[in-house]
């Protein structure tokens, strides 16, 4: 059992396409060694790699990343620790006993070795060139290289440092042009659900909606959460986001014999004020039952005790709940018997590989069966082509979602057909 337990965690610490480990294990690392002397963390971001991907195709460019690992792998020797993270960025990590300045030339002379390599696609040799923030002995590691990283790409610079100053004008810059966009999304009424559709593979029908925030300009330019979430929260507007939300989406379900679900922050689970607000449009609909409230399972949860009387107070009404990003950690397994849940959203990491990685397909067959143990549906995520739809039916997955099934719009997109 312990080795079968280690073989689950191993799988959700290592990338499936480049066989290193992932960020979540970087976290593991950083947080383990946060006492040692010296650390250093570099963040490496293949350039322009979207263009790759537009030109040669997802293949060629997940081609060209393994590629890339093994040169990396290659180039950096002895205690430096190389990670590949979501996308198209990967991570050196290192304890070493050395100067900040003999990090510095260490991965400036890495970059200028890997640049001058020759990678090749379809039958013809390119040359990549990299973005790199660096940070040493900080607090928050991973954010402050990050912060450096980010600035590297906007400047267009081979490496960044970071240092306190460079952050704190970036990101005020960053978070007041944030803040003023979701300011005028609030006074202008700008937030708006979209609606993506969720496939059911029992019936071959679209049953399901999931309600996605945007903030629509006035110019018509949809902006996506990641741009003012982090903001949201910060400035504590976050609770406006949900209540747009919320209002518009029960309206617009209001005449409409269809379930939808509406995502949940465990901000919004701890705050008083949403609880009312939710609780109040629960009784004022009149199917509660077709709505899902999702909860994101990568959420720091402190205290289970309060998901579990959220869940309990919104079942007496009928309403449904679902567990988002389920697979996105390695310790939510037990976590899962202790709530009332209803559906297990599989996190996308997963499903993306599903059709070409056999740890992936093992991993989501798991929670399958582990869901229909319980009673419990399951729907899964990031579903972009034909193949891993039917893979996913014949392996028993209730529910697809995904771009293969049809992306978020302002409106219902029910003109999928089945296959």
């Amino acid at each position: 059992m312990a080795e079968k337990t280690k073989e689950l965690k191993d799988s959700f610490l290592y990338d499936r396409l480049t066989h290193l480990p992932n960020r979540l294990k970087l976290i593991e690392d950083i947080s383990q060694n946060k006492n040692s002397k010296s650390l250093h963390l570099a963040l490496i971001n293949v350039d322009a790699f979207k263009d790759i991907n537009d030109l040669y195709g997802y293949e060629i460019g997940d081609e060209i990343l393994i590629q890339i690992a093994k040169r990396i792998r290659e180039v950096c020797k002895g205690s430096n620790f190389v990670y590949k993270l979501p996308n198209d960025e990967f991570a050196i990590f290192t304890t070493m006993p050395i100067s900040d300045e003999e990090f510095f030339v260490t991965i400036k002379k890495m970059l200028s070795t890997i640049s001058e390599t020759k990678f090749f696609v379809a039958e013809q040799s390119i040359f990549i060139t990299f973005s790199c923030g660096i940070a040493s002995n900080q607090e928050s590691l991973l954010i402050k290289t990050n912060t450096a990283l980010q600035i590297a790409k906007k400047h267009s610079k081979s490496i960044v440092v970071y240092n306190d100053s460079l952050d704190a004008k970036e990101q005020i810059i960053k978070n007041m042009d944030a803040l003023l966009l979701l300011k005028n999304a609030i006074k202008y009424d700008l937030i708006t659900p979209y609606y993506q559709p969720i496939y059911n593979t029992g019936t071959k029908k679209i049953e399901k909606y999931e309600a996605l925030a945007r903030i629509i300009t006035s110019s018509g330019e949809v902006i996506a959460p990641f741009v003012f979430l982090d903001i949201a929260v910060k400035s504590k507007l976050y609770p406006e986001i949900t209540k747009a939300i919320i209002t518009k989406s029960f309206e617009f379900f209001r005449d409409k014999n269809l379930e939808f679900s509406i995502n949940l922050s465990i901000v919004d689970i701890q705050s008083r004020e949403i609880m009312k607000f939710i609780l109040s449009k629960i009784q004022e609909f009149s199917q509660p039952q077709r709505v899902v409230f999702e909860i994101l399972e990568s959420d720091k949860i402190d205290d289970y005790e309060e998901i579990k009387g959220f869940i309990k107070e919104v079942k007496k009404y009928g309403c449904k709940v679902a567990i988002d990003d389920f697979g996105s950690g390695y310790s939510n397994f037990s976590h899962i018997l202790e709530l009332n849940v209803d559906y297990l959203k599989i996190d996308a990491s997963l499903v993306k590989f599903v059709t070409t990685d056999e740890n992936s397909r093992v991993i989501v067959k798991t929670i399958i069966n582990f869901a229909s143990n319980l009673g419990l549906k399951t729907i899964a995520e990031f579903v972009e082509d034909r193949d891993s739809l039917e893979l996913l039916e014949k392996m028993g997955v209730d529910f697809i979602q995904g771009y293969y099934v049809g992306k978020p719009q302002s409106g219902l997109n029910s003109n999928f057909e089945s296959i």
